[in-house]
């Protein structure tokens, strides 16, 4: 029994170690620690800036078998189980949650990021990612990597979301969420009318997924989903992505290619109902590329047919329209 003692874990493969202090820490067997009042960081300085503090911790070492390992030198990954969390900047609390447990190597704790800044839209933020398996006691699937975030605006309010991206052999995805209750204003440009503009709504928020699935005989999908609370959130709250990322938009694509053609269908719809949008009701193409013909001509051909439909708020076209576009270059040598 150690009273007001740190424990230090390290393993050669890491970076650096990892410091439990506690009022008191029990050595159970041989590699099981318990401890309780506890600060845990990876900051060797006796007030860390960034840590978890915990009512209670118990901590397993393991070697790569899963054994009690004979010295430091075996040390493989730590086994946590962590009770009463709480997540602190300097002695601030900012973040609460009931358990953590997982297993990890000493240096990878839940606690993805933290991140602070201030500016004049926002006030002083502080936003938090966290790795939401471990902290609801599970094991993350292999492929998959799932955050937490936990945010805090001084002059917006709370935010928090969930972020996945998973691959595997047959397809590949990411889904991103986040809410917040907003009780500021959006300031998104020089001009007054877009400046000092109040949601409707002060709880305000957005859902995206992206999805690609590989399927037999050469066919793929991709699936995507796209929803926004309101027509200044992803530009005010997600400013890079609305600048530089591609629109957001609800669609199921199909597409065939094998060689040098394809075969694609697309059906695209509007969630959104504020945003311009060109909807596809279905979209089919054929594609081809450098098709020889008789040993004499090079063939190029893009065809498509479309039942389109144009919405901008309450104004709506609707029509089919159709592309044919082929080519015989020179002859071939």
């Amino acid at each position: 029994l150690i009273l007001n003692g740190t424990l230090r874990m390290t393993a050669p493969q890491n970076e650096g170690p990892i410091f439990v202090r506690a009022e008191k820490i029990r050595q159970l067997s041989l590699n099981q620690f318990s401890a309780e009042k506890v600060k845990i960081s990876t900051d060797e300085f006796y007030k860390p800036q960034v840590s978890l503090r915990a009512q209670t911790v118990e901590l397993t070492a393991l070697n790569e078998k899963g054994e009690a390992p004979a010295g430091t030198e075996e040390l493989d990954r730590i086994k946590y189980d962590i009770r009463n969390t709480t997540a602190n900047v300097g002695e601030v609390p900012v973040f609460w949650w009931p358990r953590l447990a997982g297993e990890g190597t000493p240096a990878k704790v839940p606690l993805k990021s933290v991140h602070s800044s201030y500016d004049s839209d926002f006030g002083m933020s502080l936003e938090t990612e966290w790795k939401l398996a471990s902290m609801l006691g599970l094991t993350e699937p292999k492929g998959v990597d799932l955050t937490l975030r936990a945010d805090e605006f001084s002059k917006r309010g709370p935010g928090t979301g969930v972020d996945m991206d998973y691959t595997s052999e047959t397809n590949f995805g990411h889904l991103k969420t986040y809410l917040v209750h907003d009780s500021g204003e959006d300031r998104l440009g020089r001009l007054d009318s877009r400046n000092e503009i109040v949601p409707e709504d002060p709880l305000r928020g957005r859902a995206s997924w992206q999805h690609r699935q590989y399927l037999p005989h050469d066919w793929q999908a991709t699936f995507e989903i796209s929803y926004l609370s309101d027509p200044e959130f992803l530009e005010s709250w997600e400013e890079r992505e609305f600048e530089y990322e591609k629109e957001q938009e609800t669609l199921v694509y199909l597409k065939q290619q094998r060689d040098n053609w394809a075969f694609d269908f697309l059906n695209k719809w509007q969630l959104n109902d504020f945003d311009y949008t060109m909807t596809e009701l279905p979209t089919a193409g054929h594609h081809m590329a450098g098709q020889d013909l008789f040993e004499k001509f090079t063939y190029y051909h893009d065809g498509s047919i479309s039942r389109i439909r144009e919405r901008a708020g309450d104004r709506e076209v609707a029509g089919f329209g159709g592309r044919e576009d082929s080519v015989l270059p020179d002859m071939l040598d």
